[in-house]
This record gives C-alpha cells, structure tokens and sequence, in this order.
C-alpha cells in the first residue's frame, strides 16, 4: 500500500486565554487567541461545540451564570452566547473600553466586568436579561482582575497600578485600598485576585507573588515567591482550603490552609506541591465545583487535565490541541485535498511516486476565503473536485472549480454559484452527495437541507434535530440513498434521501460520539464512541449489527484506555473487510468481518525510553506500542495526525503536523536558571 505523507498543511493551534466551569462543571468554556470559544463536554472530554471568532475578536474573558455563557474582550462588548445555535443571543456596550475580567455572583443574578477605564460595572442578568445596573467609582489604571465575595455584598478588583479595591456593591464606592510594592518605581500589576468567605483577599501579581490579605485591615498576612514571573492565574476550591497559583513561568503551584500537628493556634497557608508540564505561559485555571478536577491553558496551546487528590504523584492529562472534527476532506477522483484553517481554505494536489523516487511534488492549487474577518466553522469538496462550499456565521457558499493542466502544473477556475439558496444559511456540517449532484447542510437552527446544485433549490429539509443542540456529525452513504445526522445531545437519526423521510432513529449511547461514516456497498453505519467503542449499525435491518452484539465487550483493553479521541472513520476500496479509524496519535485497522480474540501482543516500536518532544501531545499508551491482535492493529507511525483517508486507488493519505513545527511558531518561554546549566 502507498503512504501520501502530507507536511504541507500548516495548522497552527491558538493559545488558550480563559477558561471556565459551567454550574455543574460538565461543560468547560475555552477561549482561544482567534477569538474562538470551545465548549468541552467533561466526562469524556469532547469538544462538542465551537463558537467562531475571528481576526479582529478578542475573548480577554468568559462567565458562566448556570447555564449562561458570557464573554467580553478588547472591544468593550459583553456577549450572551445561544449554545444550540452558537450565535451570538444579545450583547450590551460596556461604554468602558475593553473588558479584562468577568464574573457573576453566586447567584447568577448580576455580572461584575472590569474595563479599560478603571471602573467595574455591574449588568443585570436575572430573569434572561442582560441590562446595564450601575458603575463603580472611578479609580487610576486598568482593572485587571475581580472576584465576588459569596455574600453578594462585596467585590475585590486589582488594578494595573500596584492597588487592590474592597468594593460595596451597594454603594458603588471603595471602602478597603491595598497599596502593593512597586519595583523600581515601577506600578506592580494585579493580575489575578480571588476572596475567601472569610473575607481573606489573594492576589496574584507582576513580581511573581501570591500573597494573602487581612480584608477586614489590609494587612498582608502572608507572601509567597513561589514563581519566577508574573502569577497569572488563581483557583480557590469550593471548600476554601486549596489555592492553584501559575503564570509565565508556566508552573502550576498548590497551597494548603494548615494548622499544627496539635490542632491549636491560627490556620496557615503552606506551600504544598508544584507540577511543571506546560512548555509556555500558563495564562488561566479552572477548578470543578467537586475540586476534583483542575484545568490549565495558556501559549502552548494544550489543554492540561489534573486529579487535585493526587496532585504531583500521577501524571495529568493532556489534552491534544488538534481538530476534533475532519478540517481536512479528498476529493477522490481527482486526488486534490481541500484543507480548511482559520479564515480560508486551500487546495492542494497530491503529489505522486513510488519507493524509488517521486515524480510529481505537492501544489497549492488555490486558496480561497468568504469576505469579512470571521473564522470558517467548516468546508467541504465533492469527490470530483468540481465543488467547494464554505461556510462561517454569515452564509455558506458554493464554488465550482474548472482545472487544467500546463507546463507549471494545475491550474483552476473559480466560480462563485449565484443560484444558492444556503447564501444565508448558517451551516455547522457540509458534505456533498457521491455523484456531485447535491449538497447537504447542517445549519444552525437544526434543519439539514439538501441543495440541487444544478437548479440551487432546496430539494428537502430534515428538521428532527430543530432545538435538540448543534449537529456535529453528518455523512452519506457511498449508495446515495441514506443520510446520518448526529448532534451533540446524542441524539444519531438515519434519513432516507430519497424517499425523504426518517429511515432509522438510533437509541442513544451513554458515550458521546466522535465519528462516524456508512461503509461502502453494505451502507452499515459505522460509529465511534468517546468511549472508544466501536458499533456497526445494520441500516438496511434498522438494528445493531451482530458482530456488534457479539464483540462489543471485546476490545482491547489497552485500546479502550487511550486519551486521544478518534476523529474520522475511513475506508480502504481495495479491502472492504476493514474499518479505519484514526486520532492525532493512531491510526487503528479493525476487521469487522472477525470475531474478536482476546490475544493481545505488544511490538516495541523502538522509541521506549527515548524522549520525543513530538509525544507530548499524542496518545501516551500509543507511542511506544503497536498493538495487535487478529482483528485489531493499531500504529503510532504517523502523528501527530490532522487527517487520514484513502484515494480511490488504496493509496493511505495522511497528513501530519510535526509537535516541532508548532513549537516553533510559539513565542519565546521564560528562560529559567536550572540545576548544573
């Protein structure tokens, strides 16, 4: 079998900002340097939602009030997002200049925002609405940072010129000032603070400092040089025993309120533990409500999972930054990739070769973008390479392309459709029929419509899926007669093309899904769980399949355990009893047409023991492993891995994106004297 190893793509992850728990800690926002917001699904760590940014979007902060999701940044605006529709629901003008902070009381009734002014401004959320209460007295410098006090009562702020405020929410006025030292002569900046119920103050700042405050004195009761650089980021657990403290010197720092082995005198905080697992800034942290579980991000893009009750004795989880969902699709027949990234999508031609030699490189044929700064949310390219279409939060359009070969290679005509009746549509999913003739969209409201792309008539709408959250997963068979819709509610319905009606609507799983795809010929569906558990649906019997039923329970238990969730299903047209599946860190061969067997044998791939910066960011089980059974092959050849597919001839396309690469887009880290350097 031929390897098409693409380095060409150019993916480049985005640091991470903010990061918050919803109420219940199930969902986790993160806000990245693009303006995008990552919803996370917690238990099996999915990113089932993306609300879209932009080049001229800032997210400096986000907030949840219960349910609620709000978001501010550089251009004064605090946001309420829809989260079915992950479009903006309502926005309100600050009238303060950026927003650096965000928060809403325990209540989930009032919204504090920090601004550029040197005033915090307190919106009115209760009962679904977002309206301006009142603003705060006027102080020098930016507020960086602020915090409520459970009561509701009282919120502190620090500044951006060495001053910490004890705020009356009732009054609006300052009614405790804390003077922090500068550095020669220059202002220290408060960049993280945090309230305990005992009205306790900590702060976070520019020299490196955690320190604690009397709130009732301002006096400083203690101080901690427990960083090289600027403490960034604070998490207090909710029973106000543990604090996390990290920043620039991407140290993650644990303190513990303790008192003496006899039990008297007053409590102390203690340096507990540290971990150091970023390579980069560690920008903010986020504690589950239970304290179980602590989040970090920052520069280096990765999200960094702890277990707070086995803080330093076991290793955390990282969370690659790699797509979650194809942002890369083939055009089989003409051997052309479509490759989406942020604000514009480009076509490429594969190269070709054999062992010996190649004889025809890769080519950037094209690249293409919507008008306006907003990010794409997806994009597809029909098997023939005729058809693109592209969508962001505005429309989606479709273009038709013309090749022709020279001298200096391929070239293509691009030509916008003028008869579309998707121009407005919102889509979450694009793909397009087998034989070119129709393009299906996921839009945001839940319908999935199909597109004649000769007339530009919506021929059919699906509406099952209308109000039951965004659809994440859309594929058709390679038959052209069934659809597959799954959202992020769990909900998988098999439509009938065409008789244009529900054929199969599927019980829900307790894992969420992460891929899926219809096998050719037979048009069973194929799904992969969170879980790692693959299914095969009978679509023709409307049922789960037998070999299903009988080898579910069967995996591999090594296989169940990797970190890295699948993102495509793909088929090889030379061996149809194979299914492939394939994460950033493995791709994975499993004949369906076998009964599972139980003999599981470890190959050394030859890296064990051998540091791989490339590793960090890939399936940990994976990467000094093959893992085989009869059934079941997995291999960590290829990684970290973008995207997988076959052309129509059996030829393996992958394209991979080197964890070096990334590294050294990334901006310089703190350079940190160590031992014996």
């Amino acid at each position: 079998m031929s390897v098409h190893r693409c380095k060409f793509v150019e993916y480049v992850p985005q640091p991470i900002h903010c990061l918050a728990f919803n109420s219940d800690s199930s969902l986790l926002a993160v806000s990245r340097a693009d303006g995008n917001i990552e919803i996370w699904h917690v238990a099996d760590w999915v990113m089932e939602r993306c609300i879209l940014g932009g080049e001229n979007v800032s997210v400096e902060a986000i907030a949840w009030a219960g349910t609620r999701l709000f978001s501010a940044g550089l251009d004064g605006y605090i946001v309420e997002w829809d989260l079915a529709t992950l479009t903006s629901k309502q926005a309100i003008d600050t009238a303060g200049g950026a927003v650096w902070c965000l928060q809403a009381n325990k209540k989930g009734e009032m919204l504090a925002a920090g601004c550029e002014d040197g005033r915090v401004r307190l919106f009115d959320i209760a009962n679904n609405c977002l309206l301006f209460e009142k603003g705060f007295d006027k102080v020098e410098g930016r507020i960086l940072a602020l915090a409520w006090h459970t009561d509701g009562q009282v919120i502190v702020s620090g500044t951006s010129n060495s001053v910490i405020h004890k705020w009356s929410v009732a009054s609006g006025r300052s009614t405790l000032h804390i003077t922090i030292a500068d550095f020669l002569k220059e202002s220290t900046i408060v960049w993280a603070i945090a309230v305990l119920a005992d009205f306790t103050i900590i702060s976070g700042d520019s020299l490196g400092n955690t320190q604690f405050w009397d709130g009732a004195f301002g006096t400083l009761t203690q101080t901690f040089k427990s960083h090289e650089a600027d403490v960034l980021a604070l998490s207090v657990s909710s029973c106000q025993k543990t604090v996390y403290a990290s920043g620039v010197d991407n140290k993650v720092a644990q303190y513990k309120l303790a008192r003496n082995a006899n039990g008297l005198g007053q409590a102390k905080w203690v340096f507990a533990k540290k971990m150091r697992v970023h390579t980069h800034d560690v920008r903010a942290l986020a504690l589950s409500t239970n304290d179980a579980t602590l989040v970090s991000g920052g520069v280096d893009t990765q999200l960094v999972v702890y277990n707070t009750s086995k803080f330093e004795n076991s290793a955390p989880r990282r969370i690659p930054p790699f797509p979650h969902s194809p942002i890369i699709h083939i055009a089989r027949k003409s051997d052309m990739l479509l490759c989406r990234l942020s604000n514009h999508v480009e076509l490429w031609r594969l190269g070709s070769g054999d062992a010996e030699a190649v004889t025809r490189n890769p080519a950037m044929v094209a690249q293409l973008s919507l008008k306006g700064d907003g990010n794409l949310m997806c994009s597809n390219i029909s098997a023939s390479g005729e058809y693109i279409a592209l969508s962001d939060v505005d429309s989606t359009k479709v273009f038709h392309l013309q090749y022709h070969d020279d001298s200096t290679g391929r070239r293509c005509k691009i030509t916008k459709s003028d008869t579309n009746a998707l121009s407005e549509v919102y889509s979450h999913r694009l793909l397009f029929t087998p034989f070119n003739s129709q393009l299906v969209s996921a839009g945001s409201d839940g319908v999935v419509r199909v597109l004649n792309l000769e007339t530009g008539v919506v021929e059919t709408e699906f509406d099952g899926h209308k109000g039951t959250g965004p659809i994440t997963h859309l594929e058709v068979s390679s038959s052209g007669q069934y659809l597959a819709v799954g959202d992020a509610n769990k909900n998988i319905t098999i439509y009938d093309l065409q008789a244009g009606a529900v054929h199969y609507t599927l019980n829900k799983f307790d894992s969420t899904l992460t891929a899926m795809s219809f096998r050719p010929k037979t048009d069973d569906l194929v799904l992969v769980l969170s879980c790692n558990r693959i299914h095969v649906i009978d679509t023709k019997q409307k049922r789960i399949s037998d070999w299903t039923r009988d080898n579910v329970s069967k995996f591999p238990g090594a296989y169940l355990k990797k970190y890295a969730n699948t993102v495509g299903i793909i088929h090889d047209p030379t061996r149809e009893n194979y299914v492939f599946s394939y994460d950033s860190g493995m791709l994975a061969r499993l004949d369906i047409t076998q009964p599972m067997s139980d003999n599981l044998v470890s190959i050394d791939s030859g890296r064990r023991g051998r540091k791989n910066s490339e590793s960090n960011t890939g399936n940990t089980q994976a990467s000094k492993t093959r893992t085989v059974t009869p059934q079941l092959y997995t291999t960590d050849m290829y990684k970290p891995m973008l995207f997988a597919d076959f052309t129509r001839a059996g030829d393996l396309v992958v394209a991979e994106r080197p964890w070096s690469s990334i590294l050294a887009d990334l901006p310089s880290q703190l350079v940190r004297n160590k031992y014996g350097q």
